[in-house]
């Protein structure tokens, strides 16, 4: 696999421009940081003192990954069954499930629909308003108005600083709608050890650093990821389009994205041929998918792919591991697999929502994974 190199002047251009963009970026990223935390910058410190400029939540990300090489994560298949365990924890006259937007809605919803009772964001209910609902799930103890709810439950799919929850108390406390007879909750899906106290209901511990499903193309780690294209940020190929010709260009040029990133990605990584380069960077920026750098398969054709043995994925471990990224995210759960058997690396695997942390055991999770899908089919 390589990166770009195109030929002649074009060649030449490309890598003049390589160390200013690069340069570009970071002076972009120190400003924003600053700008969005109204710091001003000044003169490094004296040496032999500590900087009191704070990391970036990219940095911080990275920095806590490498210290543990390993992530967290949880799916929604994990979300729901996590919720469904605690479901004792949570007083059955609960009156109204309240989320606190936007990844708070996820398990608010889940929560509303086992107990059978009204759902609302934050904002809506400080204004009084909640969800419509479905003729057939009504019932005696579903209420109307936030008057008739004695027994309110908010909550959030995580907690970490706590800004959030505090946030939500703090409004619920000096909202002039709520009366002294009515009992609020508070509830997180994950926390840590350190701020468990701060809910009164958490489904589970699961300490930094981690990633959930329904964030993942939005978070901070995509600035230092390897990231699949092909069944990651649109769907595979179909076997009459993967000829190799005409119908796969075709596929290239016209595929619709599964997922635009909101986020910079460090790498993408892909066992697409080089002789596809041009199509797939116009396919990038026309969907507005941000990279720093594109590899791809440095082989003529698919056959010769094939006989490579790229579909075991070495040549994206080998990648990722002279990279100083901290995590691939791959389509494909056995080349996932042996990425993070080769690379020592955290790698998601996509097609199973599983996180693959070094030092696991990747060879009994993948025969597991093997039972469950032949019985599934069969």
């Amino acid at each position: 696999m390589k990166e770009t190199k195109p030929k002649g002047l074009a060649k030449i251009w490309r890598e003049v421009k390589r160390p200013f963009k690069k340069i570009g970026r970071e002076v972009k990223r120190v400003f924003w940081s600053g700008q969005e935390s109204g710091q001003k910058h000044s003169v490094a410190p004296p040496q032999g003192q500590h900087s009191s400029v704070p990391k970036t939540p990219q940095q911080g990300f990275r920095d806590s990954c490498r210290g543990q090489n390993s992530i967290q994560y949880r799916s929604y298949y994990d979300l729901s069954l996590d919720i469904r365990n605690t479901m004792h924890k949570i007083p059955s006259d609960i009156d109204l499930v309240v989320g606190i937007p936007k990844s708070g809605m996820i398990p608010a919803m889940m929560i509303g629909l086992n107990l059978n009772v009204a759902v609302s964001d934050l904002d809506s209910m400080l204004e009084g308003r909640f969800f419509s609902h479905g003729f057939c799930r009504t019932h005696a103890r579903q209420k109307n108005s936030l008057s008739e709810c004695k027994k309110i439950l908010i909550v959030d799919d995580s907690i970490r600083s706590g800004r959030s929850m505090k946030d939500a108390k703090k409004r619920v406390a000096e909202s002039p709608i709520f009366s002294k007879s009515q009992h609020v909750l508070f509830m997180a899906a994950y926390c840590n050890s350190s701020n468990r106290d701060k809910v009164d209901i958490y489904c589970r511990e699961c300490p930094p650093p981690r990633i959930f499903e329904w964030n993942i193309m939005h978070h901070v780690a995509l600035c230092s990821s390897c990231v699949d294209i092909d069944g990651v940020l649109c769907p595979d190929p179909t076997r009459v389009q993967n000829d190799d010709g005409e119908q796969y260009l075709r596929f290239i040029e016209e595929v619709a994205p599964m997922f635009v990133p909101t986020q910079p990605i460090n790498m993408l990584v892909t066992n697409r041929l080089e002789k596809y380069r041009g199509p797939t960077e116009k396919w990038l920026a026309k969907q507005g998918i941000i990279y720093d750098s594109l590899v791809m398969l440095d082989l003529p054709t698919q056959q010769a792919r094939k006989a490579s043995g790229a579909n075991l994925g070495e040549n994206k471990a080998k990648v990722y591991s002279e990279s100083d990224n901290v995590l691939f995210i791959e389509s494909d759960h056995k080349q996932a697999a042996n990425i993070a058997k080769l690379s020592g690396k955290p790698v998601l695997s996509v097609e199973n929502q599983f996180m693959f942390n070094p030092g696991e055991l990747i060879s009994l999770h993948l025969q597991e994974s093997n039972e469950t899908s032949n019985r599934r089919v069969a």
